[in-house]
């Protein structure tokens, strides 16, 4: 009897280990979104939340003597998901507001204010443009097609 229990600690822990093992390899891959990411849209912030809440619960719910340095930023990161997402989001419109400065100022012979070139820059999964006449809906949604057509290789045929 006292062997077969040995055998079960020892299946357990090496059961353990692999949950573990896995744990941490979900976490990493958490992590490495954040790098592969343009725009953080809402959707986005959804999908990581349900794909990686197991492993935050794992290692929100347990107690390690040591704990990974990764695993401690994943948790920071995870449980503070959303003003992650808009820092993140703030600072890549900042970045890309410089990058696009000289191809948002001559659209159609005409420069984009603030708002406007925010709104080409912004990937929501909606975005409402309402304005008033000559206020610039048209190249917003022209620049917004050139976009897709440019970056995304999406013909403006292929768009319903």
């Amino acid at each position: 009897m006292r062997i077969v229990n040995q055998i079960k600690s020892l299946f357990s822990a090496k059961q353990r280990r692999e949950v573990y093992e896995e744990n941490i390899k979900s976490a990493n891959e958490f992590l490495e979104c954040f790098g592969e990411l343009n725009y953080f849209s809402y959707s986005d912030m959804q999908r990581l939340k349900l794909k990686y809440q197991s492993t935050y619960f794992y290692f929100k719910r347990r107690r390690f003597s040591k704990i990974n340095n990764n695993i401690r930023v994943f948790l920071n990161k995870y449980s503070n998901l959303e003003g992650n997402r808009r820092a993140y989001n703030d600072e890549f419109i900042k970045n890309e507001l410089l990058k696009q400065h000289s191809f948002l100022s001559n659209i159609d012979g005409k420069s984009l204010d603030n708002q406007q070139r925010q709104a080409i820059i912004v990937e929501e999964d909606n975005n409402l443009v309402v304005a008033g006449a000559g206020s610039g809906k048209y190249p917003r949604i022209k620049l917004g097609l050139e976009k897709l057509n440019g970056i995304l290789c999406i013909s403006c045929h292929d768009i319903q």
